[in-house]
């Protein structure tokens, strides 16, 4: 598959995903909702998946062919389209997603809990297909667009595939519910007819904009096309790009942490800067605190919570050079300090 037909497949998705909700509502008692989550082929035993009813991936470990555990998980792969470990890398990725507190809370549940991104990824080889091709096409009691395509009667069109994937993904959003304030996000991939589509909750969309959401999954298409088990690594490669994406440039930590090391750099320029003007530098007495031994544990105490120690490595420093350094090794020192902010940065990005 070309660049170019992928680009336009993404395009397309978000096309459906704006205008598939203008169907009117089914009147048509065939129409309505069977309650079954998937039907089976006469002639074999292929499934054909609908999101009614989908198990719920965080709670429904077996029905998505995940091990048991007390915790939750995030993937659903009712069919097995992975293997357990390669299911497990994916799932991994996932939790790694949903508990990264670098992320900015968009909620309270009703626990008193901070919601971030709730993100989970559905696996499934066959999608319900509607017919869009007839004058009776409507959105039934589950939100299904119908009536089915008949497979074996005609192939269906790429419009009437991308409403399938569009409408699962929104459709499995809504019934599962995992975020409590539109905090959720579901990735929704088809084997069969290899499509994908990201159905991301109002507060989600605040962090993301939808071009990006269209460029990661055209990213993850080409990428699973690379070689032998590259699906499973695009996989985890699409939810981490999700996850920087949900992250803000910089957490608050991480700016505090560099105008700190801005503030202790400015300062070593200052006294460095004093060193070479003053001729008296020599003379200056490093030790003010005193030895009395009755204060010494309060001095200590203090001396290391309060931060002093580092302003007193710094004079230490900047009188060394003063007295030993020459010039070109306190301009190479200024530059490592000043590329090493600069990679520290990056670095926290990354």
């Amino acid at each position: 598959m070309k660049r170019e037909q992928v680009v336009a497949i993404g395009l397309l998705l978000l096309i459906f995903s704006s205008s598939i909700l203008g169907y009117p509502d089914c009147r048509y008692p065939d129409f309505r909702s069977t309650g079954y989550t998937y039907t089976v082929d006469r002639n074999t035993p292929a499934k054909t998946w609908s999101f009614c009813n989908f198990p719920n991936p965080k709670y429904d470990h077996a029905l998505c062919g995940m091990p048991e555990i007390d915790g939750y998980h995030y993937l659903c792969d009712p069919e097995n389209l992975l293997s357990q470990t390669d299911a497990l890398s994916v799932d991994n990725a996932l939790k790694t997603l949903v508990n990264d507190t670098n992320i900015n809370a968009l909620c309270v549940n009703n626990n008193a809990q901070a919601e971030r991104v709730v993100m989970t990824v559905i696996l499934i080889d066959n999608i319900r297909v509607p017919d869009l091709s007839t004058d009776m096409t409507c959105v039934n009691d589950c939100g299904e667009v119908q009536p089915t395509l008949n497979v074996s009667q005609r192939s269906a069109r790429m419009e009437e595939i991308d409403a399938a994937v569009v409408t699962f993904a929104d459709g499995v959003r809504s019934h599962l519910n995992l975020g409590h304030c539109e905090n959720d996000v579901v990735v929704v991939y088809s084997q069969r007819y290899h499509r994908i589509y990201t159905s991301i909750g109002y507060a989600v969309g605040t962090l993301i904009h939808p071009d990006v959401v269209s460029e990661l999954n055209v990213k993850f298409i080409e990428d699973s096309l690379s070689g032998n088990n590259s699906f499973t690594a695009a996989m985890v490669r699409l939810v981490g790009a999700y996850r920087s994406q949900f992250r803000p440039a910089l957490t608050p930590a991480q700016i505090l942490l560099l105008l700190t090391l801005l503030l202790a750099g400015a300062l070593a320029g200052v006294l460095m800067a004093a060193a070479y003007v003053s001729p008296n530098m020599k003379t200056v007495d490093i030790d003010v605190w005193g030895e009395n031994t009755t204060c010494r544990v309060f001095r200590i105490t203090l001396y290391i919570f309060t931060g002093v120690w580092i302003l007193h490595l710094i004079v230490y420093i900047v009188y060394y050079i003063e007295q030993y350094a020459p010039l070109w090794v306190t301009l190479i020192l200024a530059l490592v300090f000043l590329v090493s902010i600069i990679v520290l940065h990056v670095f926290m990005g990354a």
